[in-house]
């Protein structure tokens, strides 16, 4: 799967809406050099055809991305909600979902990107593992249990 980079984690992220939130995240993964300015408008775009929320248990968790935009470097940028937004559920266009943690991917080769998708939904099969996460108060503390999730995934 794509690395998690520490800096494009954001702790209890403010955001009014599920573009608020696309946006703001999208902005720190474009600050730290993964994103161009036109990514989260792709992102937000083919959310609104393709929804991205997965009704996960435990902690209702969103992937929004884009197959087009510039992207500068591959990578996932995570942000743990302070207030959940909704984000339509992947399966059932007409479920609003609330999410709490919302991941970002961007792939240099939008070829690889879904297979990155597919290492990420199996991660998130976890639901202890995934309020860790939520509750997590440190970069390393969420690349380590993402590290844990994959690893279960992967049937170590």
């Amino acid at each position: 799967m794509v690395e998690l980079d520490p800096k494009n984690i954001v702790f209890g992220l403010e955001a009014d809406s599920r573009d608020d939130a696309i946006r703001k995240l999208c902005g720190v993964m474009e600050r730290n050099g993964y994103l161009g300015p036109d990514y989260a408008g792709f992102v937000i775009e083919r959310e609104n055809k393709y929804p991205t929320g997965l009704p996960t248990e435990g902690v209702v968790t969103a992937i929004p991305h884009a197959n087009k935009g510039t992207v500068l470097h591959t990578g996932i940028g995570m942000a743990i909600l302070k207030h959940p937004v909704g984000f339509y559920n992947i399966a059932d266009h007409s479920d609003l979902l609330q999410a709490e943690l919302i991941f970002v991917l961007a792939n240099v080769d939008p070829d690889k990107q879904l297979g990155d998708l597919q290492s990420l939904m199996g991660c998130f099969s976890h639901a202890e593992l995934l309020r860790e996460m939520r509750a997590a108060a440190a970069p390393e503390q969420v690349i380590e249990i993402l590290g844990r999730m994959e690893r279960q995934a992967d049937g170590d």
